[in-house]
């Protein structure tokens, strides 16, 4: 599982601009999610792209041209959300994107392994 840039929400002003950026990790229990459940790993956006994005090994979908990130950038941790714009079409361009898409989809994980 790949972990979204940090980025500030609109509402957060208080604290160091560092403080401003938030993760998942914030709001979510990971280390627990991955000590419970086998097979599970977790890694931050700029480790996936240092490690599959800046090693050639991330192709165009669908062809075998090798697409290194944008700007070969690898920390996209902002507070803008808008300059993630570049991250998101850089992966869209690598992934598979299914046509009928839902934001109804949820990822979930079984309370017993």
């Amino acid at each position: 599982l790949v972990l979204p840039p940090k980025f500030q929400f609109p509402f957060i002003n208080e604290g160091t601009d560092e403080e401003k950026l938030l993760s998942m990790h914030d709001f979510f229990h990971l280390d627990s999610i991955v000590r419970q459940h086998v097979g599970v790993n977790i890694i931050t956006m700029e480790e996936f792209l240092r490690r599959e994005g800046m090693q050639g090994n991330l192709k165009r979908y669908g062809s075998k041209e090798t697409l290194l990130p944008p700007k070969n950038q690898t920390n996209w941790n902002t507070k803008v959300s808008s300059r993630l714009d570049g991250l998101w079409k850089y992966l869209r361009s690598t992934g598979f994107v299914a046509e009928s898409w839902s934001n109804s989809c949820i990822a979930a994980f079984p309370s017993e392994a």
